[in-house]
């Protein structure tokens, strides 16, 4: 404590008072140390000056609320004893201590500052009579009071029994989040009936939930992942509207027998519900009766010379008055809102509800938190193991107190993509991967004005797909090229030294042969002996060109060509020096008429 020059001869003559206060008998009983440093306030008055002997401990209101709403007889004998004159301080371990509410509270500041009394807590020492202590004091007065209406407010108007305890300390527990491997957790508003109660049959992991589509389908996985193939995979995934309803099925078979009792309870404790918010109701108008009556003998009590006190009583009791009214109204308002008790009628319905609960598991107005919750008071755990090769599902549900229950459940055959490629495609880029590439395929393909399953031109990447979805291997080309290999253009022109545009030519002109495997296929040529013999770096002896043919011959360009593409005559092309180009194998002398006639 500080501002000891504040104490004088004249406190130190007087009596030295320790208020010592408790709210409730079970904080005397387990907050003992509080108690200890109370007590230990009676040393602090003589580390003030005070004589043992002069220091007093008023401590009959262990266990008394400092609300006002109790009569404290120590109190009251206290503020007897300051209006005496008979005190010199009043110490207290805090102002909370001394009063709950300001009209006790500024009650003592005015009688200790008419009687000259000093006021001290842990805090320091404070005479009411001057402006700043007394300020300091009125602050420390109403965040008192203010505290009190904070607790009494999550106190929600009273104290709950030990059972209600219990369920709400194990609701929290329930809401917490779970552990992995474990099951729970708060209920959420998605349609998914088993969250924080399916767990995975193959590695125990809990299910996680998902929503897939425009319809926000529910569905459950198991976040365990497996490799297959190089890629990893959910050991679990399922949809959850069969399993949902499985479930939901097996629970209101087992509550069809106690049907009719849970109608019968929710009857009663509906009723019983009524009667205990009407009878606080009742209490809170007799409190504010009492706190009335209380304030008015106060009032009555007090000496009419002491003005400023007898103001402050007459302003509390016209408040007090104030707050009867208000309980009364509010009293009368509820009691003609009062729901009617209910009739033979009404119990006959309830009964019928209780009966067919599948209508209300099923009616609009229940939630899906509503079902959650209700599967949840019945049900620990779900085991979902799911057989993927033989489309079904084994349900073990695990009830609460210990009993087993399986489900066998048939899942629905996945159909087939409705959007998918033409077979005709299909079919045709099996056949070219076995030649061609995946970028070689897609020009073939959009050459021939084909496309994917919605209606796009083909690229690399959609035939690579397509070929793993149909499971059609890649082209891989051989190391070495074997004897009679069909080949593009550009690479039988690279193995024969001569340009593509040759080869081109030749193919145009009839020279060669080609093979497509569909039109607008690149052409392949197969690379034979006899192919690379028409390809020569020197001009053979007695070849002729072009012109030369014809001369001889006597007839035109085109009629040597054709001649040549029926077999009648050989060509070569010769693919270095000046004389490079196509040439005319020599060509044996023609019969003239007259050779034939003689």
């Amino acid at each position: 404590m500080s501002d000891l020059t504040k104490i004088n001869s004249t406190h130190l003559s007087r009596l030295a008072y320790v208020y010592l206060r408790q709210s409730s008998p079970a904080q005397v009983a387990h907050n003992r140390e509080s108690t200890a440093r109370q007590y230990a306030l009676v040393a602090k008055a003589a580390d003030l000056g005070w004589p043992a002997q002069q220091v007093l401990v008023i401590d009959e209101d262990l266990g008394v609320s400092g609300s006002g709403i109790v009569e404290r007889s120590g109190f009251a004998r206290l503020t007897a004893e300051v209006a005496l004159g008979h005190v010199g301080i009043v110490l207290g371990l805090e102002v909370s201590r001394l009063a709950r509410n300001n009209a006790d509270w500024y009650r003592l500041l005015d009688l200790c500052g008419l009687t000259d009394t000093l006021i001290g807590d842990a805090d320091g020492i404070y005479h009411p009579a001057m402006f700043n202590d007394r300020l300091v004091l009125g602050l420390k007065g109403t965040m008192s009071e203010a505290e009190l209406h904070i607790l009494r407010a999550r106190l929600l108007g009273g104290f709950i029994d030990w059972a209600t305890y219990e369920a709400n300390r194990s609701r929290i527990a329930a809401n917490t989040h779970p552990q992995p491997h474990h099951s729970g957790g708060a209920v959420r508003e998605g349609s998914a009936l088993l969250q924080g109660l399916a767990s995975c049959g193959a590695c125990g992991r809990r299910l996680r939930t998902h929503y897939t589509g425009r319809t926000a389908s529910p569905g459950y996985h198991c976040a365990g992942k497996n490799i297959v193939d190089g890629r990893g995979i959910f050991c679990l995934s399922v949809g959850a509207v069969q399993i949902d309803g499985a479930v939901a099925r097996a629970v209101l078979a087992a509550l069809a027998p106690a049907g009719l009792e849970a109608a019968l309870a929710a009857a009663e404790r509906l009723e019983a519900d009524r009667e205990d918010a009407l009878t606080q109701w009742q209490l809170a108008a007799e409190r504010a009766r009492y706190e009335a009556q209380r304030a008015e003998r106060r009032y009555r009590a007090v000496d009419a010379e002491n003005r400023l006190v007898a103001r402050g009583l007459e302003s509390e009791w016209e408040q007090r008055l104030r707050e009867l009214e208000q309980a009364k109204a509010e009293l009368a308002r509820r009691e003609r809102e009062r729901p009617r008790v209910l009739s033979a009628v009404d119990r006959r319905r309830l009964l019928a509800l209780g009966a067919d609960l599948q209508t209300v598991w099923e009616a609009p107005t229940t939630t899906a938190r509503d079902r959650k919750e209700l599967l949840r008071t019945l049900l620990e755990e779900v085991i979902v193991t799911v057989f993927k090769a033989e489309q079904r599902a084994r349900l073990t549900l695990r009830w609460r107190g210990g009993s087993l229950t399986d489900i066998d459940l048939d899942l629905p055959r996945q159909k087939p993509a409705i959007v998918r490629t033409n077979e005709d495609t299909i079919a045709l880029v099996r056949r070219l991967a076995a030649h061609y590439p995946d970028t070689v395929i897609a020009g073939i393909l959009n050459r021939q004005d084909r496309q994917t399953a919605y209606g796009h031109r083909f690229t690399a990447n959609h035939v690579g797909s397509l070929r793993r979805q149909w499971n059609i291997p890649r082209f891989k080309p051989p190391p070495v090229i074997p004897e009679g290999e069909l080949l593009t253009i550009k690479q039988a022109a690279a193995v024969l030294g001569i340009a593509t545009s040759t080869v081109h030519r030749w193919l145009n002109d009839g020279f060669i042969g080609g093979e497509q495997l569909t039109p607008a296929a690149p052409w392949r040529i197969r690379l034979t002996e006899d192919l690379r013999a028409r390809f020569v770096d020197e001009e053979p002896q007695g070849s002729l060109t072009m012109y030369q043919a014809m001369r001889l011959l006597g007839v035109s360009r085109q009629t040597v060509l054709q001649r040549v593409k029926r077999g009648e005559l050989e060509v070569i092309h010769v693919k270095r020096g000046k004389k490079k180009g196509l040439r005319i194998k020599a060509i044996p002398a023609q019969p003239t008429l007259f050779d034939l006639t003689s």
